[in-house]
């Protein structure tokens, strides 16, 4: 109840910011506290992924809402300038991040309103200037396949062409794959985070920046305390990470970095319960390296057996 309660006030927050100003939305912010202490601290976690001056995309309530609240509410990270997808679609709020907000600046882009406005600009067919346009943006070489775009993804590729990489640009751990599958190969796993760089990569799976990744669990990310029974949203958000977190180890594994990926499994397991990692089969491979093939065994026993149950 009060995470949802909390929510709605920074919906409010966010409308206020979207059609008046700064100092108009702040006054929606009550002088008592929102959010318990582990939506505060995934938002946190999820901002000290980026690199200064960063934007952020970010595309539902839960990874957007708590991070402006820490923004906000304790200054935590305000050079970042978190941009929501879904709401790319409202022109209103595209006009909105053009300018400044808190300690971050606007966006920069090539469209101009009438460009994106209106109902005729819902969607650009493939055959369009628009949609041609979104190809090949700062350098990038890659393919859209889809017969049409909406107006928030044109967006999208419209902000990080008129971006020129002037600032780094991130996409939150629960914006969907697909939006950005295009440019997967430009993007870099940092944290909870993919960062977009100059260098083509992997497309799948997406590269990782170890030496960030062994710093950032060992040293920046701040671990929640993980109580059963736990709630639905611990649940959703505990597995995404820890998810991200074994990615990491098993890539220095294959890379042969075995006594940093033995350093952030001892901390991966005191830190995520049997509840988030039985339901992720990627801590398979790492469990039967650091604890034997008897361990593992039972490992991929529980994790088929949590598969049989929720499938």
């Amino acid at each position: 109840v009060k995470h949802e309660y909390s929510n709605g006030v920074l919906r409010s927050f966010l409308t206020s910011w979207t059609f008046q100003n700064d100092e108009e939305a702040i006054k929606e912010i009550p002088p008592f506290e929102l959010y318990d202490e582990t939506p505060r601290m995934f938002a946190r976690n999820m901002l000290s992924s980026c690199s200064q001056n960063a934007i952020l995309f970010v595309n539902g309530d839960n990874d957007t809402y708590p991070l402006l609240y820490e923004q906000i509410k304790n200054n935590f990270r305000q050079d970042v300038l978190v941009v929501n997808l879904s709401l790319l679609e409202s022109h209103y709020y595209v006009n909105r991040i053009l300018n400044s907000y808190l300690k971050s600046q606007g966006v920069q882009m090539t469209m101009q309103e009438n460009d994106y406005a209106g109902n005729e600009n819902d969607y650009f067919l493939q055959d369009s200037d628009r949609f041609k346009q979104c190809m090949n943006v700062a350098g990038m070489e890659y393919q859209i396949n889809d017969y049409y775009l909406t107006r928030g993804n044109a967006i999208i590729y419209d902000i990080i062409k008129g971006n020129n990489w002037k600032r780094p640009i991130c996409i939150g751990i629960f914006c969907p794959r697909r939006t950005f599958s295009p440019l997967w190969k430009y993007a870099r796993q940092r944290g909870l985070v993919l960062e977009m760089t100059k260098e083509k990569g992997n497309d799948y799976p997406v590269d990782i920046d170890l030496n960030f990744n062994l710093n950032y669990y060992k040293n920046v990310y701040e671990y929640c305390s993980y109580k059963a029974p736990l709630t639905d949203w611990q649940k959703d958000i505990g597995y995404s990470i820890s998810s991200y977190f074994a990615n990491v180890i098993n890539t220095m594994l294959q890379k042969g970095k075995i006594n940093d990926a033995e350093a952030l499994y001892q901390i991966y397991e005191k830190n995520f319960p049997d509840e988030l990692l039985d339901a992720n089969y990627f801590t398979i491979n790492f469990v039967y390296q650091f604890k034997g093939s008897e361990a593992g065994n039972i490992k991929a026993q529980n994790v088929l057996s949590k598969l049989q149950k929720d499938y």
